[in-house]
C-alpha cells in the first residue's frame, strides 16, 4: 500500500519485515525508539555493513524519510536531521538492502 501525503511515502513496513523473517529477502531492517525525547544521534544502531547508503530507509511512525535530507549515516551511527524533534514513543524502523 502507498499513497502521498504531503509529499511523504507512506508505507506499510508489514509485508517488508514478514518477508526479512521469513528470510526471503534481500532486506534486514532494525526497530528502534529513542530513549530520550529530541534523540538526534543513535550510536551502534547499524551494526551491520552498508555498501550503499542510497539503499537505505528510514521510517518514522510509518513515513519513509530521505538519506541525507532526513537522516545520515556515518560510522555505523544514525544522526536524525528531520525538520522535527524525535519523541520517545515514536517507532523508527532502519532498512537496508
Amino acid at each position: 500500500m502507498k499513497r502521498i501525503i504531503r509529499n511523504y511515502v507512506v508505507r506499510d513496513p508489514k509485508p517488508v519485515m514478514d518477508a526479512i523473517l521469513r528470510g526471503v529477502s534481500n532486506y534486514t531492517s532494525i526497530t528502534f525508539k529513542p530513549s530520550v525525547d529530541g534523540q538526534v544521534i543513535f550510536e551502534e544502531i547499524i551494526d551491520l555493513t552498508i555498501n550503499d547508503i542510497e539503499k537505505t530507509e528510514l521510517y518514522v511512525n510509518g513515513i519513509r524519510y530521505n538519506i541525507d535530507e532526513d537522516y545520515q549515516i556515518e560510522n555505523k551511527r544514525l544522526k536524525w536531521k528531520g525538520s522535527f524533534d524525535l519523541e520517545t514513543s515514536y517507532n523508527l524502523v532502519f532498512i537496508s538492502r
